[in-house]
């Protein structure tokens, strides 16, 4: 499956939110960025609807989803890493 998403917020060195949709679900996602020692800590956050029969189980695939987070937040570390200044 595709996503198709967009960004909707960008607060440069701070936040970054995106929204899209897959298979009839709409998602929200951010990530945020906090200065933690000589690093960032980088938190990921998701909001996801779907289509009313099937609200019950929004919270099994959001932990389904938690993979897809995972991946997000390393992409941004290692953004961060190889742009970071030297």
């Amino acid at each position: 499956m595709t996503a198709r998403s967009k960004l909707v917020t960008v607060d440069r060195g701070r936040r970054v939110q995106y929204e899209g949709s897959i298979a009839g679900f709409w998602s929200v996602d951010s990530l945020t960025f906090e200065p933690r020692g000589d690093g960032t800590l980088i938190t990921f956050h998701n909001e996801t609807r779907g289509p009313g029969w099937l609200r019950p189980f929004i919270p099994l695939l959001n932990a389904a989803f938690q993979r897809q987070a995972r991946r997000a937040v390393n992409g941004a570390d290692r953004y961060l890493t190889d742009n970071s200044p030297k």
